[in-house]
């Protein structure tokens, strides 16, 4: 069965299958060519039946199907009908075959095959000799659309130019857009200009591309050069997938790509400082005002984190955190940041209530549920992040800040009142 020229819109009507067999000549050949056809719609509105009611059951008739690839293909066509049903991929376990249950596994792990209409999706620009020869190379035991998936990132991996071209090969438009999505992940885990090539992909697939944009910078932001000679230039590839990212067209809520921004470039820093090193000079490499105010917040909190010293003062945390940033002094490797703030959401939100401010707030590491307040004056700054990093580390007490004209700034006044509240004090 070719899926890639059957639209995937769900079982055929039966006033439609009726039709089919009486218009049927009676020749044997031909009746049961009309019977096989009947057979497997009959058993597609069975198994979406099943699927919707007991979608166990509906992987237990699936087991039954004698043959891989209709296996495969009537998981597609079942799962793309029902828009998943809400199931995880837990579910394809209980598949028997490895092609099958891998297959149903990357369908449920991608719901935006399910929820975008077909009209969303790019028109293709078919390079007819590429398909044709494509279609008769087609690997045995796969459907046409693994075989072009799997082609186009194959090609894509080894950096090769024709893998967009596969990819308008699939006629089916949800399925296209997916051909894009993951050569943009293939042409990011090659790193370096790979970076901003993915994201740029990702406009290939206008009704995928915020997710496929947001799914990747996520995945690059975890993935910051080392701290060595190269790190300024692997730096640059970071900043160039960020450019590709706010030059996109993609019609999102700018407030929301502000903060996806500001998430990445929390998340890259505190990435590249956590296994410890020692930091490019400034001079060197000087970093944007968009940037700056993260790597500072990372590197306090690598700092902190590695050093048992619970009884400097604060101008000895602010020496070392200077001679950090400016490449004088190397940091000790911390340990993994935990996935949200260690310290309970009903004390933050408490101590919060009630305390405003005129300054900006921007991510704190990239954590999921904290901001912290900023400062334009670099000293000032510095000691919001040197604070942010004592509370989240659990020092205490906060040593006092010196000079104390620090207090005078009102993001630093905020941030000290905050951290108090929230170790109790």
């Amino acid at each position: 069965m070719d899926l890639n020229r059957t639209p995937l819109v769900g079982p055929l009507p039966l006033p439609i299958l009726a039709t089919l067999v009486l218009a049927a000549p009676a020749g044997c050949g031909q009746r049961d060519e009309v019977d096989a056809v009947t057979d497997a719609a009959v058993n597609e509105l069975e198994i979406g039946e099943l699927w919707r009611a007991d979608p166990r059951s509906a992987i237990v008739r699936i087991n039954q199907i004698p043959d891989e690839v209709e296996q495969m293909v009537m998981l597609e066509k079942v799962i793309v009908a029902n828009a998943g049903g809400g199931q995880s991929g837990d579910l394809c376990q209980g598949l028997e075959r490895e092609s099958p249950r891998e297959r149903c596994t990357l369908l449920l792990k991608r719901p935006h095959l399910f929820t975008v209409p077909a009209a969303g999706v790019a028109e293709s620009g078919r390079d007819e000799m590429l398909c044709a020869d494509l279609e008769a190379w087609g690997s045995e035991g796969t459907t046409d659309t693994q075989n072009l998936l799997q082609r186009a990132r194959d090609a894509e991996r080894a950096g090769r130019p024709e893998a967009t071209r596969i990819c308008d090969c699939l006629t089916n438009p949800e399925f296209r857009g997916e051909c894009y999505f993951a050569t943009a992940e293939e042409a990011v885990l090659r790193g370096g200009d790979g970076f901003a090539s993915g994201i740029r992909r990702c406009d290939e697939s206008p009704a995928f591309g915020w997710m496929c944009a947001s799914q990747l910078m996520l995945g690059i932001s975890y993935r910051p050069p080392p701290l060595d000679a190269g790190f300024a230039e692997g730096w640059l590839a970071l900043r160039a997938a960020m450019d590709a990212f706010s030059e996109s067209d993609w019609p999102a809520d700018p407030v929301f790509v502000h903060a996806e921004r500001e998430t990445f470039w929390a998340r890259a820093w505190l990435a590249a400082l956590q296994p410890g090193g020692r930091l490019p000079p400034e001079a060197q490499f000087p970093v944007p005002g968009p940037e700056v105010v993260h790597m500072r917040a990372a590197a306090a909190w690598v700092l902190v984190a590695a050093d048992p010293g619970d009884e400097r003062s604060m101008s000895d945390w602010s020496q070392n955190l200077r001679e950090a940033l400016a490449g004088e002094r190397e940091l000790a490797p911390a340990p993994e940041l935990p996935a949200r703030s260690e310290i309970p959401g009903g004390v933050r939100g408490d101590c919060e209530r009630g305390r405003g401010g005129a300054f900006e707030r921007v991510s704190y590491l990239g954590l999921s549920d904290s901001v912290r307040a900023t400062s334009e004056d670099v000293e000032a700054d510095l000691a919001i992040c040197l604070i942010e990093a004592l509370v989240h580390h659990r020092r205490t007490p906060i040593p006092d800040l010196e000079p104390t004209r620090l207090l005078d700034d009102p993001a630093v006044a905020w941030t000290l009142e905050r951290a108090r509240c929230q170790l109790g004090g």
